[in-house]
Order: C-alpha cells, then structure tokens, then sequence
C-alpha cells in the first residue's frame, strides 16, 4: 500500500539516485537479468512538497531450444515519470500523486523452419495514488501511520504475435502503523530502544480475487529485527490458502550511519523462498 502508490514520490527534502543490476541462475534460461535506475527529488514549496521521479527498467530473457521447439528472447523495457504534491497541516500530510508509464516488450523467435520470427507492442499505462500520513505522540513515544489508496497500471489491452495481452492492473489499499520509543545510547549512536510496525494490506489484481495481507516488524535497539507476516487469498481452492512469511536481521548504528544484514524466509506452494540483503 505504502510502497507500491505513486505518492510515495513524496518524502523528505532529498535528491537521489539509485541503480540496482539484478542477475538470476535459472535452469530454463540460457540468460535471464533485470537492470533498474531512477532518480528524483522531493522539494518544500512553504507549506508544501513537490516530489518527482524518474525510472527506467529492462528485462531480458532468454530460452534455450532445448525447451521449447524453438529459441525465444524476450526483452521488456519500462520508462516510468511520476510526480506528487502533498500539503503539510499541522500533523498531517495530504498527498497526491499519478504516474505515467510507457511500456514496451519485444519477442524474437527462430522458429522450427529456421526463420526469425519477431513481435513488438508499445503501450502507455497511468498511476494514481493518495495518502494520508500522521504524527502523534503517545507517553512520550512517536506513533506515526498512514493510510493509503492507489490503482495501478490503467490502460489498454496490447496485441502480441496476434494475441491480446492486458496489463495487471491493480488496486491496493491499507494501513501503516509505527510506534518508537524514545532514543537511548547504544554503541555509537542514540537509537529507539524498541521500534513496531504494523501493516493491514489488501489488493485486488484484474480478472483476480481480493488478496489480504497483515505485517510485523519488532526493532530493538536498532541492533536486532524480527518479522512475521501472512497473505491470504480469497477464491482460491487451495484448502490452506495462506503463505506465512518470517525474517530477521541484526544490525549496526554508527551515528547517522546504518548497517543491517538480513534474511527472509516464505512458505510457497512450490517450496521456500529465501531473501538475504546487506
């Protein structure tokens, strides 16, 4: 809800860049990578914030002729802007933010017969989202939440090798909630000696059933981290319709600076899926 709405291009005053080059070991593929960068700016205007981003992804595939009857690459490229205004009152932020992208995916095939078949689409799709964020105080800690709505991915159906394709348009809606205790003196730094956070999350994916979903993260002391989570979705035949998730982390705060290594586990109906990050 609070990372996949548009009006998350509203933040603090910053400018940023960042790029992240993503190389998979697939057995089906003889190459398969994802490459991603964007940059952007969240501005004050007295009283309010103007956001804007900048993002481009490609990915690119490749089959082998031992699986199918013939090669396949398949290259997918996405150019994304979007741009975001908030209002600052009081303890409150009001933002607004909608999202234009162009989409494009290209399949070239060396068919049985020997011959290079090919096949390109080109299609615009739009992002709107809004979100209400809150800081309150309780006994001293900070409780901060937001409450957000956005729909994803609008627009046409493409044709590709003769066949129409629909975008995976989507809704999302939910709700954030971080309580943080006040700041101790750990190590190098002065850090919440307890951070939560709670997330209520539901979507609703095109030609898909409502899917639910509900979070937790337990920080102490900036030092060690533990996560649960559960998704459910409805409609499905499955007798046990949920995936459980869990991870943890451990960390190091040096002054403003931060170190965390982490790991991520969930249950799938195919077997486990397993995160690390740094």
């Amino acid at each position: 809800t609070i990372i996949l709405n548009p009006a998350n291009v509203i933040g603090a005053p910053r400018l940023y860049a960042q790029g992240a080059d993503v190389k998979l070991d697939e057995t089906f593929f003889n190459d398969l990578w994802l490459r991603r960068a964007n940059a952007g700016a969240t501005l004050p205007l007295g009283s309010a914030l103007f956001g804007v981003d900048l993002a481009f992804s490609k990915l690119h595939s490749s089959l082998p002729a031992d699986f199918l009857p013939y090669s396949q690459t398949i290259t997918e490229d996405l150019l994304a802007l979007t741009a975001g205004l908030g209002v600052v009152s009081g303890k409150n932020d009001f933002l607004f933010a909608v999202g234009a992208k162009r989409f494009t995916e290209s399949i070239d095939s060396n068919v049985p017969s020997g011959e290079m078949e090919s096949s390109d689409a080109d299609v615009m799709a739009f992002d709107t989202g809004v979100e209400i964020r809150n800081r309150a105080a309780l006994q001293g800690w900070d409780v901060n939440s937001a409450l957000g709505a956005a729909f994803l991915n609008a627009g046409d159906d493409y044709e590709l090798f003769g066949s129409t394709r629909k975008l995976q348009q989507r809704f999302n809606c939910g709700l954030n909630v971080r309580m943080i205790s006040p700041t101790i003196g750990v190590l190098w730094a002065r850090v919440p000696l307890i951070s939560f956070l709670a997330n209520l999350h539901a979507a609703h994916p095109r030609d898909g059933d409502w899917e639910w979903m509900a979070g937790t993260e337990l920080a102490v002391a900036q030092i060690l981290f533990l996560r649960s989570g559960i998704i459910t979705f409805t409609g499905s035949e499955n007798p046990d319709p949920s995936n459980a998730s869990w991870g943890a982390g451990v960390g190091i705060p040096a002054g403003k600076l931060r170190a965390r290594l982490d790991y991520g586990r969930e249950s799938d109906v195919v077997g486990k899926i397993e995160h690390f990050g740094l």
